[in-house]
Protein backbone atom coordinates (compact mmCIF):
# COMPACT_ATOMS: atom_id res chain seq x y z
CA UNK A 1 0.00 0.00 0.00
CA UNK A 2 1.11 3.40 -0.63
CA UNK A 3 1.58 6.10 1.77
CA UNK A 4 -1.69 8.21 0.95
CA UNK A 5 -4.08 5.17 0.76
CA UNK A 6 -2.78 4.27 4.45
CA UNK A 7 -3.27 7.74 5.40
CA UNK A 8 -6.35 7.63 4.21
CA UNK A 9 -7.66 4.49 5.74
CA UNK A 10 -5.95 5.24 8.93
CA UNK A 11 -8.41 8.63 9.09
CA UNK A 12 -11.20 6.70 8.24
CA UNK A 13 -11.00 3.92 10.38
CA UNK A 14 -10.11 6.64 13.82
CA UNK A 15 -12.73 9.14 12.40
CA UNK A 16 -15.51 6.17 12.52
CA UNK A 17 -14.12 4.63 16.07
CA UNK A 18 -13.65 8.25 17.66
CA UNK A 19 -17.64 9.21 16.48
CA UNK A 20 -19.20 5.74 17.77
CA UNK A 21 -17.29 6.64 21.06
CA UNK A 22 -18.15 10.43 21.23
CA UNK A 23 -22.03 8.71 20.47
CA UNK A 24 -21.95 6.23 23.29
CA UNK A 25 -20.54 8.77 25.53
CA UNK A 26 -23.45 11.40 24.93
CA UNK A 27 -25.69 8.60 25.37
CA UNK A 28 -24.96 7.66 28.61
CA UNK A 29 -24.15 11.20 29.54
CA UNK A 30 -26.70 10.94 32.38
CA UNK A 31 -24.24 8.46 34.28
CA UNK A 32 -21.17 10.27 34.25
CA UNK A 33 -23.38 13.50 35.42
CA UNK A 34 -23.80 11.99 38.61
CA UNK A 35 -21.52 13.86 41.39
CA UNK A 36 -20.47 11.17 43.44
CA UNK A 37 -18.77 8.80 40.39
CA UNK A 38 -19.11 10.47 37.49
CA UNK A 39 -16.11 11.95 37.46
CA UNK A 40 -14.53 8.74 37.85
CA UNK A 41 -16.56 7.10 35.09
CA UNK A 42 -15.43 9.73 32.67
CA UNK A 43 -12.08 8.85 33.24
CA UNK A 44 -12.56 5.12 33.10
CA UNK A 45 -14.74 5.30 29.69
CA UNK A 46 -12.05 7.80 28.28
CA UNK A 47 -9.06 5.47 29.33
CA UNK A 48 -10.64 2.32 27.73
CA UNK A 49 -11.48 4.38 24.86
CA UNK A 50 -8.04 5.57 23.99
CA UNK A 51 -6.03 2.56 25.72
CA UNK A 52 -6.70 0.23 22.19
CA UNK A 53 -5.49 2.73 19.75
CA UNK A 54 -2.39 4.10 22.06
CA UNK A 55 -1.74 0.23 22.90
CA UNK A 56 -1.74 -0.76 19.05
CA UNK A 57 0.03 2.46 18.09
CA UNK A 58 2.88 1.81 21.00
CA UNK A 59 3.28 -2.34 19.55
CA UNK A 60 3.81 -0.98 16.12
CA UNK A 61 6.60 1.83 17.07
CA UNK A 62 8.02 -0.18 19.47
CA UNK A 63 8.16 -3.46 18.44
CA UNK A 64 5.46 -5.55 20.29
CA UNK A 65 7.29 -8.69 18.52
CA UNK A 66 8.65 -9.45 22.49
CA UNK A 67 5.70 -10.27 23.82
CA UNK A 68 3.65 -12.63 21.13
CA UNK A 69 3.20 -16.10 21.67
CA UNK A 70 1.74 -18.61 18.97
CA UNK A 71 -1.35 -20.55 19.48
Amino acid sequence: MKIPQIVIFLSIVLSVYALVNIFLFFQTRPIFSLASIGTWLKFVFWFIVLSYPLGRTLEATLGGGKFRHSL
